[in-house]
């Protein structure tokens, strides 16, 4: 970028200054990995850093304030309209090594085949009239949907805003690799 003066170039904001040149569009700060919006991270798996051969996916991010989570006190289906309402939208695209994508894959499985596996034998435990089975399979159930949601959780948004989206759950390698977020 040159120093001279261009009268009809567009005006630039102060934030746009402090973040330096147009390359710097993912950041970490301690363990969160800090991208603008509408940018990619970086083409490298996000839990150990190896190479991600099979490209990346896009991952539909949604966020809200914390403080929403009092209308749960009040009514589920209250939160549930508010949350809709008010969430923040974002979408990343992600790479995973063939290592990690199986771990999805896997946690995947277990939670939705685990989780109707369990429903199903809970339905038979009712028709049979067995409460242990029902029982059984209700902790089942549950367990399934939460091995499930461990071990297929790529990354998660810990803030989204109209200038970042602010992920947590990438790997140590992966967030090391990462320049440190300019403090303004």
């Amino acid at each position: 970028m040159s120093d001279t003066f261009n009268p009809y170039s567009p005006p630039r904001s102060a934030i746009e200054e402090t973040l330096g040149h147009d390359n710097d569009v993912v950041w970490r700060q301690g363990k969160v990995v800090i991208l603008r919006q509408r940018e990619h991270l970086p083409h490298r798996c996000i839990k150990c850093n190896a190479d991600a051969p099979l490209g990346a996916k896009p991952v539909r991010l949604y966020w809200h304030a914390p403080g929403w989570y009092v209308l749960l006190l009040i009514n589920v289906l209250i939160y549930l309209v508010a949350a809709m309402l008010v969430r923040k939208r974002a979408s990343v695209h992600i790479a995973l090594c063939e290592r990690h994508l199986k771990r999805r894959f896997v946690g995947r499985l277990i939670g939705w085949g685990g989780s109707l596996s369990m429903l199903l034998g809970m339905v038979l435990g009712i028709s049979e009239d067995v409460p242990s089975a029902i029982v059984v399979c209700a902790i089942g159930f549950f367990a399934s949907l939460v091995a499930g949601v461990t071990l297929a959780r790529t990354v998660y948004p810990v803030r989204i805003n109209d200038l970042y989206v602010k992920v947590k759950g990438c790997g140590s390698a992966f967030v090391a690799s990462l320049p440190a977020f300019p403090d303004a």
